[in-house]
Order: C-alpha cells, then sequence, then structure tokens
C-alpha cells in the first residue's frame, strides 16, 4: 500500500533529524576534543599544574593525618587536622584566584566544592578531636568532596 506523498516526505526528514541528533547526542558525551580551540591545550596542562601545586602540600598533609588518625592522643590528632585546615584554606585561596577558560569553570568548581567539604570538615575535627564517632564523620565528608574532585579531574584532557 502506497502512503501518501507527505507522509513519504515526513518520513525521510525523520530519518534524517534522528540521525543528526544521534550524532549531536554523541559529540557532547565525548566532550570537547583534547585541545580543541585556541590554546585550549596550553591552558589545560596550565590549569593541571596550578591545582597540582595548590594541592600537593594538602594531599601530603591528609597523607600525615591518616597517618596519626588512630594515635590515642586527641593532641596530635588536633595538630595534624590543623595542618590539613591550613593546607586546604591556602589551597582555595589559590584556587580561588585563579582565572580559569570557560571550558575549565566546570572544574574549578568542583576542585573549590572538594576543598568547600575539606575546611569545615577538619575545623570541626579540630575543635573536638575526642568526639565520638568524629573520625567517620570525617571520613564520610572527605569522601562526598572527593566525588567532587573526582568530577574534576575527568575534565582535564589527560583524562577526556
Amino acid at each position: 500500500m502506497l502512503r501518501p506523498r507527505g507522509t513519504r516526505r515526513f518520513a525521510r526528514f525523520a530519518g534524517a533529524f534522528v540521525l543528526l541528533a544521534g550524532t549531536f547526542v554523541s559529540a557532547c558525551r565525548r566532550g570537547p576534543e583534547p585541545g580543541a580551540g585556541s590554546g585550549a591545550g596550553e591552558a589545560d596542562t596550565a590549569w593541571r599544574r596550578a591545582v597540582e601545586s595548590a594541592e600537593t602540600p594538602l594531599d601530603d598533609a591528609l597523607a600525615r593525618f591518616d597517618r596519626v588518625a588512630s594515635d590515642p592522643d586527641p593532641e596530635i590528632r588536633r595538630a595534624a587536622a590543623r595542618e590539613v585546615l591550613g593546607a586546604a584554606r591556602d589551597a582555595r585561596e589559590r584556587l580561588e584566584r585563579l582565572h580559569v577558560p570557560a571550558e575549565l569553570e566546570s572544574a574549578q568548581r568542583e576542585e573549590l566544592v572538594f576543598l568547600n567539604h575539606v575546611v569545615p570538615a577538619f575545623r570541626e575535627y579540630e575543635e573536638s578531636p575526642s568526639r565520638p564517632g568524629g573520625l567517620d564523620r570525617l571520613a564520610s565528608i572527605l569522601a562526598r568532596g572527593r566525588a567532587h574532585r573526582n568530577r574534576a579531574r575527568p575534565r582535564t584532557p589527560d583524562r577526556m
């Protein structure tokens, strides 16, 4: 049975639309090509270096805190928490001052959200390192913060 002429034209149009929409969706899922745009690769590299420079002291302080977290002396834990808190504040201030291209603004926001989990969590822990369940609460907050940090990291070209 033959379809009316308008129906065939619509079917061709719909097929072309579906093909284009699928291509568009696929491109959106992949994101921009690494190095796309003028100087994008250089901006991404500079961004990674700036984040690494800002957060390396924090990562070192977190590693030291992990080593003393089970120490029975609350003052040792408090001192380690104070060190993490200072490093997190410094990292946050440095990242807030960065001017990033539009394609990296989302990554910057996620890194700052991570740091905005670390700062209050360690401020609270520093105030009362002997609070029951304090380490569990701290670990939970850090896990949520690290989820944001992990979302920021794939947005850099070495993980795209």
